[in-house]
């Protein structure tokens, strides 16, 4: 039986003296052993909030919103329109919280995240590439905001077929300095060279069946760091073209204690966020070898989407009540559905996923 704690672990501040806040985390167990983040003293909608869970055991799903509908709703319109047992015309709209009312009557599934950019504002039209069950659509979109693509299973590393857990791979684009706000036919704009091998990370992108393009990318992981030869990896600089200091933004980070952060910032710069992401009092662990500019070992993180505040759902046992970060009416063109991986045995802790050098 999944256990439902909730012991807080720990208070910290962060941030610079300007938006330095203290948060404090809470374990509510389980099979991931997830723990819960917020503003001290707030409720979930408060500066900062979301969760994380074990990496081992989880497994990461990305699909389109309005697909999902159109699964659940065989007759559903265009225009989000399809009626009910009685006959009645009524209206569906792929938001957070109607698309988790659908995938949440999984038993495995434990919790939901926004991911990706609408075409229009508010509508649930997937902006720039994206591949979902090994179906590739659309190409690369030039946009200041849409430095990355994340894929989400790393199908190309040594022994994946038999672990038991996600291990996700950003790749970065070769879009901007100046952008152009349209689409790119030339998939060469993805980054797959490393030193001096200029196909490195191809088997990688061409094996990958769920990929989507995201950004901006917050803290770089080690490949793309010394790819670039940047001295820290964090972002440092915003684009020119970025007409807003602070908004709201979803970011997913994957930390030193091989966990997977979903954190919500209702208001916050770039670079705040990544510092925050990246500080000790937010990881809750001293690494042993410290890397310039995030100061830690296994570390990376990128925002999901942004401007909208879309919310975030997470549970612990399928008869509970989904703990909601965010706002739950939002419509996200896609999301991420975290589920339990079913019957399979945990790997050793020497088969632990390492980041890629």
């Amino acid at each position: 039986m999944l256990k439902n704690i909730l012991i807080p672990l720990a208070i910290i501040a962060f941030g610079s003296p300007s938006t330095s806040q203290n948060i404090e985390w809470q374990d509510i167990g389980g099979e991931l052993s997830a723990s819960i983040v917020k503003t001290a003293g707030s409720e979930t909608n408060g500066n900062v909030s979301g969760f994380a869970l074990d990496q081992i055991g989880l497994e990461i799903e990305l699909k389109s919103a309005a697909q999902i509908l159109i699964d659940h709703y065989p007759g559903i319109s265009r225009d989000w329109f399809t009626t009910d047992e009685k006959g009645k015309r009524v209206s569906i709209e792929p938001s957070v919280q109607e698309v988790w009312n659908i995938v949440s009557q999984n038993k495995n599934v434990v919790g939901l995240v926004p991911i990706g950019y609408s075409e229009v504002a508010g509508s649930a039209e997937i902006a720039g590439f994206y591949k979902i069950d090994g179906v590739s659509n659309k190409s690369l979109f030039s946009a200041p905001n849409m430095d990355t693509v994340i894929c989400l299973n790393d199908l190309a590393r040594e022994n994946h077929s038999t672990q038991n857990f996600n291990v996700p791979f950003l790749f970065d684009t070769k879009i901007g300095p100046s952008y152009s706000y349209s689409y790119y036919d030339d998939v060469d704009l993805v980054e797959v060279g490393h030193l001096n091998n200029p196909k490195r990370w191809l088997d990688t992108f061409e094996t990958c069946q769920n990929m989507i393009q995201i950004g901006f990318r917050l803290i770089d992981p080690l490949h793309i760091m010394r790819n670039r030869g940047k001295k820290t990896r964090m972002i440092e600089k915003l684009p020119t073209d970025l007409n807003v200091d602070t908004f709201p933004l979803t970011a997913f980070m994957f930390d030193r204690n091989a966990r997977f952060n979903f954190i919500r910032f209702k208001n916050i710069s770039l670079i705040d966020a990544a510092r925050t992401l990246s500080s000790e009092g937010f990881q809750q662990k001293t690494c042993r070898s410290r890397v310039a500019g995030a100061s830690n070992c296994e570390i990376w993180a990128t925002m999901l989407t942004a401007f909208d505040d879309a919310g975030l759902y997470i549970r612990t046992s399928p008869k509970e009540e989904a703990t909601v970060f965010g706002n739950p009416n939002v419509i996200s063109p896609a999301v991420l559905i975290l589920k339990v991986r079913g019957g399979e045995k945990a790997p050793a802790s020497n088969d632990l996923p390492q980041q890629t050098d």
